[in-house]
């Protein structure tokens, strides 16, 4: 079991966002703090 990173779901999706835009990315299917509570569970 991995241990918690110590930030919000709203975070983590950002920074999905962010990874998924960046550095020559483009991805037009926004990361939701629904879709990382899915993953989460």
């Amino acid at each position: 079991m991995m241990m918690p990173m110590g930030l919000l779901d709203k975070e983590v999706a950002d920074v999905m966002n962010y990874i998924s835009n960046s550095w020559s990315n483009t991805n037009t299917n926004m990361v939701t703090v629904d879709d990382v509570v899915k993953v989460i569970k």
